[in-house]
């Protein structure tokens, strides 16, 4: 088999040229190219997928090429062919020392050994065609040297699609460039330029292992192994599917955990309409129940948004619909929210440096049974915000100085209203090139005339803090706030040291005022803690986070239960 590679090389080599200046890369289409041998390996560093010993591949229309080796070049979507090949095409069948086929060109390099030695160019897959003695390319049989990598995936038949994903039947994952899997039935690994195949509809856990075994050009399936350590069952998994489609579109599905009885089935989708509006759709579904067996309890809303693009600004329209209950036990209620928001761009204020954003938005809530505890079945709100923000500001000691404010008022139809306030003054600092460090102060208050006659719902057009980030629609300042006056003062002071890239300490001490009231076991978040964080590369594709807190005996607390967990791929 060398003989024949460096026949192939000495041939492709004579006169080399590169392609014509005339030649246009074509697009690929998603039809697949298949691989089989005794042998398959996906090599992710190098992007390229390697099959030795009686290799056999399928092309997109049909020809068959056999031989010793072959290599399939993802970033070059290109594929070589090399040692006793033979080549089954529709315009005849060929024996050579190489062969190799650019697909963005829809070009074919033979090297033909019968009757004799020669060079074959064969044009937009016209097998019958070929032009003898043309010029090659001087890469076109060119074999990456991979050395001592491992590769990331091992089986015996690929399945490539050169722009999306390749699908390995069996296949053994390399875990943490280290361990191997079992043979698993397949394997998909997703190397797409969409972005939407990212899309993650998993909330919590501290460690996600994903198996992805379906895929297509357009679709992605995978079971999630998943670690959570603040549960009491840390370890369950979970399933998501991601389908994408037309200019930007996407839906992702998930059931988040399925081996546990308290289940959440997600659904989040968007399409694009046009270069200025766009639909989204967010439900959520949440059931108890073993298995796939009938609920015990279910909830859950569906929540539909238009947005439109406006000179400097943007509208959106909110519709929520929500669902106390599913079944004959809970909440009744399913209140229907319709809201309008609008939200300004980043404005310059003069030539002072400050920038500004206004919004505002109006919302009505109807319930037959009373909106939020009330015997009102219909509220309406509205909202009016803005935004301010100064520049960076070079102060004394080398610091760099800056600020933004925010505040909002809500109206209710109960009678109510609530005022949210955040003010944030930072000072940060380079101090070597390794170690960076920002001292901060942030100030947030709310106040309300009735705690009992707000709403949480998962609609931010009603001007209220959506669920389940706030449990009654006021803002969440450390704790939930229960009280018509909350005021949240923090201190901080944070460094960061970063030796290489492939390290990162991170540590912040916090002093916090919380009134009305802050006292151990009875109200407010801790008053003094410290935080400690460490990013480090385990191994060349993976790093971990690990961070822990101290509350300094805040209501007996010392250090926290348990340690921050986070495994990821950047």
């Amino acid at each position: 088999m060398k003989r024949a590679i460096a026949l192939a090389a000495v041939l492709a080599a004579l006169l080399p040229l590169p392609a014509r200046s005339d030649q246009l890369p074509q697009s690929i289409g998603h039809a697949p190219l298949l691989v089989r041998a005794g042998r398959v390996q996906y090599f992710s560093d190098a992007a390229v997928v390697q099959a030795r010993d009686a290799v056999h591949v399928t092309l997109p229309d049909g020809t068959n090429v056999d031989g010793d080796a072959a290599t399939v070049d993802l970033r070059l979507r290109r594929l070589t062919v090399a040692g006793h090949v033979r080549l089954h095409t529709s315009g005849g069948d060929y024996d050579g020392a190489g062969f190799a086929y650019f697909f963005a060109f829809r070009r074919a390099y033979f090297v033909p050994l019968v009757p004799s030695a020669d060079r074959w160019t064969f044009l937009d897959d016209h097998w019958d065609a070929p032009e003898k003695g043309r010029e090659m390319p001087g890469d076109a049989f060119a074999l990456p040297d991979l050395g001592a990598v491992r590769p990331y995936i091992t089986g015996r038949s690929a399945e490539i699609d050169l722009s999306t994903y390749v699908k390995f039947t069996p296949a053994s994952v390399l875990v943490f460039d280290t361990v191997s899997t079992p043979a698993l039935p397949a394997y998909v690994y997703n190397f797409s330029a969409n972005q939407n195949f990212g899309v993650n509809s998993l909330a919590g856990a501290s460690f996600d292992a994903p198996y992805a075994f379906a895929g297509s050009a357009t679709t992605l399936d995978a079971l999630h192994l998943r670690y959570d350590q603040a549960q009491a069952v840390k370890t369950y998994w979970s399933f998501e599917h991601h389908s994408v489609f037309g200019d930007g579109g996407y839906a992702v599905f998930s059931l988040n955990p399925a081996s546990r009885p308290a289940k959440q089935w997600n659904l989040i989708s968007y399409e694009p309409a046009g270069s200025r509006a766009a639909f989204a759709v967010d439900a959520q579904l949440f059931t108890t129940q073993s298995g796939l067996s009938e609920p015990s309890s279910s909830s859950g809303f569906l929540d539909a948004q238009w947005t439109q693009a406006l000179a400097q600004s943007a509208l959106r329209l909110d519709l929520t619909q929500s669902y106390g209950t599913f079944v004959a036990s809970g909440p009744p209620n399913h209140p229907f929210v319709a809201g309008l928001q609008w939200t300004g761009y980043d404005q310059p204020l003069g030539r002072s440096g400050l920038t500004f954003r206004l919004q505002s938005g109006f919302a009505s809530v109807h319930d037959a049974l009373g909106v939020s505890g009330s015997l009102l079945p219909d509220v309406w709100s509205h909202y009016l915000g803005a935004y301010a923000a100064t520049p960076v500001y070079n102060a004394p000691l080398g610091l760099g100085v800056d600020a933004t404010v925010q505040y909002q008022r809500t109206w209710l139809s109960f009678p109510n209203t609530v005022d949210a306030t955040t003010a944030i003054l930072a000072a940060s600092k380079r101090i070597t090139n390794k170690i960076f460090g920002i001292a901060s102060l942030v100030m947030s208050a709310a106040s309300t005339g009735d705690v009992s006659k707000t709403f949480a719902l998962p609609n931010s057009a009603s001007g209220l803090v959506p669920a389940p980030t706030s449990p009654n629609g006021l803002p969440v300042l450390g704790v939930a706030t229960i009280v018509p006056k909350a005021l949240n003062r923090s201190y901080a002071l944070t460094a960061s040291w970063q030796p290489s890239p492939a390290f990162q300490f991170t540590g912040s001490a916090q002093k916090t005022d919380y009134f009305p009231v802050q006292a151990p076991g009875i109200a407010g978040p801790p008053r003094y803690q410290f935080a400690g964080d460490v990013r480090f590369r385990l191994t060349s594709t993976l790093f971990a986070d690990v961070s822990r807190s101290y509350f300094f005996n805040w209501d007996g607390r010392t250090w926290s239960p348990q340690f921050g967990l986070q495994v990821s791929a950047q």
